[in-house]
């Protein structure tokens, strides 16, 4: 069997957990999208098909991630409404640096959330710091694949395995897993 295949199988049993972990949390939409792209692409593939959904399962990230924002929602169904048809044909090395631009954001969004649980809880999340090791892990995959076509297979395959790992953590960590307490000792500005 080939290295493909072994990682993509492995890949779909360690993403088909964390959707149950993450069940009736903020990110389980989140980590359900992850499960089922996986599938979908390995469908697409079998189906022998030029398409590629790989740009819808992204935008249904961003849309799972704007859950408190009916104006994202609205600009990220208008997106898809429009470049969809034209974002399906382009060549495979501008859909790449689509989709790094693409997790960049997710990127952003997840710290931005992240910053503000450590106002909120004065508090480091678990789950927060392995989300966003995660999503670097996925840009840096998509940039040595487009940038080194050689070295990049193969960076390729080592992070692929690093994302397994990730879905197995993601199996037993979820945002109420453990915070990590900074500034216990100190008080509010003004207060005595």
């Amino acid at each position: 069997m080939p290295v493909v295949w072994i990682i993509l199988l492995a890949s779909i049993f360690a993403w088909i957990l964390p959707p149950i972990k993450q069940f009736r949390t903020r990110y389980f939409l989140f980590f359900l999208i992850l499960a089922i792209s996986d599938m979908a692409e390995l469908l697409f593939f079998l189906l022998k098909t030029h398409l590629n959904p790989y740009p819808l399962f992204i935008l249904l990230l961003y849309y799972s991630l704007s859950k408190r924002n009916k104006k994202a929602k609205v600009i990220i169904f208008l997106l898809f409404a429009v470049f969809m048809p034209v974002v399906l044909w382009l060549p495979a090395i501008y859909m790449r640096g689509l989709y790094i631009f693409m997790h960049t954001g997710i990127l952003l969004i997840i710290v931005f959330e992240f910053m503000l649980y450590i106002e909120k809880q004065k508090a480091l999340n678990l789950f927060y710091i392995i989300l966003i090791a995660y999503e670097l892990s996925v840009i840096y995959k998509l940039v040595a694949r487009t940038l080194d076509l050689n070295n990049g297979v193969i960076l390729f395959y080592l992070t692929s395995f690093v994302e397994i790992i990730f879905g197995i953590l993601f199996a037993f960590i979820n945002i109420n897993t453990k915070d990590f307490r900074i500034f216990k000792n100190l008080q509010e500005p003004g207060l005595k």
